[in-house]
């Protein structure tokens, strides 16, 4: 039988120079009470609340140092940009609804005229 010292496995298995599969450690962890999935899931939560302050403070002292990030200027050219294009598009839509409307009397007119030659020549 192998040591302790001899085994390079942290959770050796019950077969020589095996480690224990994902299964056998859940199972082991589930006797005892332990929940991996939900532990996990719940340490994972608790970390993504803590990250967002520690993202605050790393930009915090980023811009005391006077210094803008890389990352907060391209998302701001960026944004530029998207800004520009919407107000293109905004441009771009009052003018076809002008243009709708100008079509929608030409119709309307048109209309109005071939019931009146229609009534002329019948």
């Amino acid at each position: 039988m192998a040591t302790p010292d001899d085994v390079p496995w942290l959770f050796p298995g019950g077969h020589p120079g095996r480690p224990l599969t994902d299964s056998q450690i859940g199972k082991r962890l589930h006797r005892i009470g332990v929940r991996p999935k939900q532990d996990r899931s719940t340490a994972l939560f608790t970390l993504a609340t803590e990250l967002p302050a520690a993202i605050d403070e790393f930009y915090a002292k980023v811009r005391a140092q006077g210094r803008v990030p890389n990352s907060e200027r391209k998302l701001r050219a960026e944004l530029k940009k998207t800004k520009e294009r919407l107000a293109e598009l905004i441009e771009e839509n009052q003018r076809q609804q002008a243009e709708i409307e100008t079509f929608a009397r030409v119709v309307n007119v048109l209309t109005v005229e071939n019931h009146q030659l229609r009534g002329q020549s019948g």
